[in-house]
């Protein structure tokens, strides 16, 4: 698409900054149709996307095809490869050097003496929004003694998320698991467990419901349920809300489900068609929502922002940017900046650890969406801490324009 008009710019708009922008719902949905809803792919062509992603990024993978057994060398393997020390130096909470005794504790709870030749794995679910970390520890780590971003932190698991059960820690507080796309160690606490036939049926049930709003609550329980997730639906009911099931532990540690409805604007019957109107649509749905290093705060950072943007369509992304960007899909280099006006709306762009959605031209400016702590107009920092909306010609710290840094462009198409 050329010189595609970008909604908001349309709007009566309240300007944040000369490069940010605020808008409400009601300023999207009166914009909304001017977009194509023509399906950019197909249910079918999503499938093979999906395929092709777990065929290509190592990361991503069928949780089923890992068996209901593993050897104890390819365990070891798996949590090698996610609990590495830092070279750097890391810091407590309270700003203590975390030194050589410490990570040795840390090393001992994964309980790496403790694997067989063959282990039989566990199958769950995930009852509460939960942290993804490095090592089997509520313990965060920084690097330094004012940063705020907790280097333990791998990613968050929302509630819904199936997983496999690797390995349990020393201390029985933690378990290794593997979801559809990264591994790492969770709290015990927030894994319902159940077969894996249970397992299987749930996470390929052919009615299901798909959250497409930010820190839904469910009607009746006030269970919160995170842009992407998806639940197995029983009922729409006589308000058009849509009835899910609802995972939950018993105190046993054992799965059960809770009936709830779910508030039919923050949900979809199945995957909401992957259209450009749709896609526009869930991209600007959080616009303001805080900037959150690993899915920390409740919040996204920029990689997870797209990664729960495509899963509303089905679509399956790896969780970090460095993997996003090789997703075998149509991809165009940027060579200059005349590129970016060739390029289709919700086309993602890759500079080093940072990813865009472009959202097209206006009057010869492009402009993106991002989530994103801020950036430099002018060599002055702008604030955004958080999910925005702003033109490509803004700058990094080292006073170069993103224009220039942008190096990869891939369209899901």
């Amino acid at each position: 698409m050329k010189k595609l008009i970008v909604f908001f710019i349309t709007l009566t708009i309240a300007t944040i900054s000369s490069n940010v922008f605020a808008m409400n719902n009601t300023d999207i949905l009166l914009n909304i149709k001017q977009y194509s809803n023509e399906a950019i792919l197909n249910d079918a062509q999503i499938n093979e996307l999906n395929k092709n992603i777990i065929n290509t990024i190592p990361s991503v993978i069928d949780i089923f095809d890992l068996g209901s057994s593993l050897k104890g060398d390819t365990i070891k393997e798996y949590i090698k490869n996610i609990s590495i020390r830092s070279n750097a130096s890391r810091y407590s909470t309270d700003g203590t050097l975390l030194n050589d005794n410490y990570y040795t504790s840390i090393y001992n709870n994964m309980n790496l003496g403790n694997l067989n030749n063959t282990n039989i794995l566990k199958f769950g679910i995930i009852v509460s929004r939960s942290s993804l970390k490095k090592f089997p520890t509520t313990d965060c780590a920084f690097s330094s003694t004012t940063s705020s971003y907790d280097r333990f932190l791998e990613t968050t698991l929302y509630v819904g998320e199936p997983i496999v059960i690797l390995q349990e820690s020393a201390d029985s507080k933690f378990y290794f698991v593997a979801m559809y796309n990264y591994m790492g160690w969770v709290n015990k606490n927030n894994i319902a467990l159940c077969s894996r036939d249970l397992l299987y049926m749930y996470a390929t049930c052919p009615n299901f419901l798909t959250i497409t709003n930010n820190n839904t609550l469910s009607m009746n329980n006030n269970i919160q349920l995170d842009l992407g997730s998806k639940l197995p639906l029983l009922a729409v009911d006589i308000n058009y809300n849509l009835v899910g099931l609802i995972p939950a532990k018993r105190t046993d540690g054992s799965l059960y489900f809770i009936r709830d409805s779910i508030y039919r604007i923050d949900c979809y019957k199945g995957y909401m068609d992957y259209s450009t109107r749709n896609l526009i649509k869930i991209t600007t749905k959080i616009i303001g929502e805080p900037y959150g290093w690993g899915g920390s705060n409740n919040s996204r950072d920029c990689s997870s922002y797209v990664m729960d943007v495509f899963r509303v369509f089905g679509i399956n992304l790896p969780r970090n940017t460095n993997e996003q960007e090789n997703i075998p899909a149509h991809t165009k280099k940027i060579m200059n900046t005349h590129d970016f006006s060739t390029l289709d709306i919700g086309t993602l762009l890759f500079m080093d650890n940072h990813i865009m959605i472009y959202l097209g031209t206006y009057q010869d400016i492009q402009y993106i969406i991002h989530d994103t702590p801020g950036y430099f107009i002018n060599k002055k920092f702008i604030k955004a801490n958080g999910v925005t909306i702003s033109k490509l010609d803004i700058y990094s710290s080292k006073n170069i324009s993103y224009k220039k840094l942008i190096y990869k462009a891939i369209t899901l198409k």
